[in-house]
């Protein structure tokens, strides 16, 4: 399947899916749930969608449902087809059951059919299906298996500048050790030898820099044994590749 990066955003479309991540609502510098809302609203017409999948983290508190995430949920949940895979600070985000639907830690698969359960998945079909997953675990091992996999989580961005710095959002495409990822699941786990791996960048607003070298301890599948860093691509929201 095929993975639409949209222009200026970081969002991507995948045939009735539109997908984003990392909203960290309700926290310290976080955009209020009604703008955030305008916002989602915004790009679901303009990309004429009504399917949304967020990579996790909805929320900043990690154990509190209510306040900020809580309303988004609902109002979105009451608009869209919405689907979530857990992040870290999404716990007891299963308490909106009633207006998404919430998969593990080890996130889900998207197919040409829609989204799935990874146990759901049948192996031989697999190489053309996306795996997507917050990032700050392992995936299920059934994500393997597909051509790419999706994660959030590591807030991916570049610093620009030496005196006056900005930051800049960005997203990374690199392949992974498929040995190093075959040994970890043991086994009987057939690992797809063209595996691709995408980290998107955060939805919110983000606080970490691929240039502090932070990325490859917040994920297992960036951690030095696992990502191949001289695969690493990297692009700006506005296409251009950074270098």
């Amino acid at each position: 399947m095929k993975l639409k990066i949209i222009y200026n955003e970081p969002a991507a479309v995948v045939r009735e899916w539109l997908i984003i991540s990392d909203l960290h609502l309700g926290g310290p510098g976080s955009v209020d749930w009604k703008a955030t809302v305008q916002v989602v609203d915004g790009l679901m017409e303009r990309e004429r969608k009504r399917h949304l999948l967020i990579l996790g983290d909805v929320k900043s508190p990690v154990a509190s449902t209510s306040g900020e995430a809580g309303k988004f949920i609902r109002e979105i949940g009451s608009k869209y087809d919405l689907h979530i895979t857990k992040g870290n600070h999404d716990g007891n985000i299963e308490k909106y059951a009633g207006y998404c639907t919430v998969y593990g830690a080890g996130g889900a698969i998207l197919c040409r059919d829609g989204i799935i359960e990874p146990k759901e998945a049948v192996g031989g079909r697999l190489s053309s299906c996306i795996g997507v997953l917050h990032g700050h675990a392992w995936p299920a091992r059934e994500l393997v298996q597909c051509g790419m996999v999706m994660i959030g989580h590591i807030h991916p961005s570049l610093i620009f500048g030496k005196e006056w710095k900005r930051k800049e959002k960005v997203w990374i495409f690199g392949r992974l050790n498929t040995q190093a990822v075959g040994e970890h699941y043991g086994k009987g786990v057939k690992v797809n030898k063209n595996i691709r791996l995408v980290c998107m960048p955060a939805f919110g607003p983000s606080s970490y820099s691929t240039r502090e070298g932070r990325e490859r301890a917040l994920s297992p599948l960036t951690s030095e044994n696992i990502f191949i860093k001289s695969s690493a691509e990297i692009y700006l929201l506005n296409g251009i590749q950074a270098r």
